[in-house]
């Protein structure tokens, strides 16, 4: 079967000190499932290769993405240099998305047809804060965290770090880590869920309310995204509606202690019903945008918003 893809090139500005030339994200217009490794790389080659004909696709590998979903990446080859990445996103045996990273200076024509792309996302259902001690479907519990630091280990000077709120605001802030912590400390406990299905029980955060940022900066009723910076280079985008739900904070402490430089001190972002990349680490803005932008995973396929409950892994068409 002939993989049709709707596709638009992706804004992806971290990508450039990585070598990466342009991003593009592509989904089937038509359901299309596949039975094996072997045949998810004949429809790719049928689709990618046949345009470009002094290239060809090389599996990598692939990823379990919790217990229903697998990412499975590709290599496009040119000679022996690699020109792109290619990650597919698949729930079963079902193809759910393509995403073609290009190396910078490699310039190929991406699926047989370029159409408009689809802007409209699906609509976000209420957010749905599950009561119990069970995980989310997908999710293992392990005992302790595993560390990503995706784009390096920054180094963050406390005396000189703020944290600015900007944007669809009444009025724009910088909070130093003495600020915050003058603004009041709320404690929950909560589970931690990664994407990759792992998740860790009873974390103990410290921090500050989502909620009372909005108080101070009185968002205004345009915003309907809040999209994170980090020092490291990072983004995240949050739908307004999680950003300001019960229980997300401004976490600064851990179990606790301050957050170590691994876990984001001085402070990351927490959204206790959301997968963990959208609590970015080592934060230090936050805009409030009217319409949604990729981040830096979103960019890469996962999902606009994340709810763990509703195992909002990747994007869907």
């Amino acid at each position: 079967m002939d993989l049709e893809m709707n596709c638009r090139e992706v804004d992806f500005p971290q990508g450039s000190e990585k070598g990466i030339g342009k991003v593009y994200e592509c989904f089937p217009y038509e359901t299309l499932e596949f039975e094996d490794i072997e045949s998810l790389k004949k429809i790719l080659e049928r689709a990618l290769i046949e345009e470009n004909e002094d290239l060809r696709l090389d599996f990598s590998e692939n990823e379990s993405i919790g217990y229903t979903h697998m990412l499975y990446k590709f290599s496009l080859m040119r000679k022996r240099e690699r020109c792109a990445s290619v990650r597919v996103a698949a729930e079963g045996r079902r193809l759910l998305s393509v995403v073609i990273v290009l190396s910078r200076g490699c310039d190929i024509k991406v699926g047989k047809e370029m159409r408009g792309f689809r802007e409209e996302r699906e609509s976000r259902d209420e957010i749905d804060h599950a009561k119990g001690s069970s995980l989310p479907p997908g999710q293992t519990a392990i005992t302790d965290f595993i560390i990503y630091r995706i784009l390096g280990q920054p180094e963050v000077s406390l005396d000189k770090w703020k944290l600015r709120i900007f944007g669809e605001v009444e009025k724009e802030l910088e909070l130093s880590y003495d600020d915050l912590i003058s603004l009041g400390i709320s404690k929950i406990r909560s589970d931690f869920h990664c994407v990759t299905g792992w998740s860790v029980r009873e974390v103990e955060l410290e921090g500050v309310p989502t909620r009372k940022l909005n108080e101070l900066s009185r968002f205004k009723d345009s915003a309907k995204w809040v999209y994170a910076y980090s020092e490291d280079g990072y983004t995240a985008p949050i739908p307004i509606e999680d950003f300001l739900a019960e229980g997300s904070m401004i976490a600064l402490k851990m179990n606790g202690k301050p957050l170590s430089k691994e876990q984001g001190f001085p402070a990351r972002l927490f959204i206790p019903h959301l997968y963990g990349w959208k609590g970015a680490k080592w934060i230090n803005a936050l805009e409030l945008r009217r319409e949604y932008r990729d981040g830096y995973w979103e960019a890469l396929g996962y999902h606009e918003r994340g709810n763990v409950w509703k195992e909002e892994r990747f994007k869907r068409r």
